[in-house]
């Protein structure tokens, strides 16, 4: 094989990993919203990942669908919080972060700032 054939083969980009960040993880819209999503987004092309409070049933849920999912209670926007969430953001190598609720919404772009 010479090397402009080598160019030509297709190589299939890494999953975009997704962070889905919520306020909580009872039932509701918004948990309910990102377990279809993340349950039902094409894994060849994404790896949904979820981190929230652990204060219902969806997080459970998250854990039996096989979802990468880490406990951070970002109800309340702490110094504390935004340390564990960039630091998770890093760890997981997360290429978008995609946040539900007004302590979510506040968090993700508090770590983008911070530079994570």
């Amino acid at each position: 094989m010479t090397v402009a054939d080598a160019r030509m083969v297709d190589v299939a980009p890494p999953p975009i990993r997704v962070l889905e960040l919520l306020t909580s993880t009872a039932v509701g819209g918004g948990p309910k919203h990102v377990y279809d999503l993340a349950t039902r987004l094409p894994r060849a092309h994404f790896t949904p990942l979820v981190a929230g409070p652990r204060d219902g049933s969806y997080f459970d849920q998250f854990l039996r669908a096989e979802i990468p999912t880490t406990e951070l209670a970002l109800n309340r926007l702490r110094p504390r919080t935004l340390s564990k969430l960039i630091a998770l953001i890093r760890t997981q190598r997360a290429d978008l972060v995609h946040s539900h609720g007004k302590g979510a919404g506040r968090a993700g772009p508090a770590a983008r700032v911070r530079g994570a």
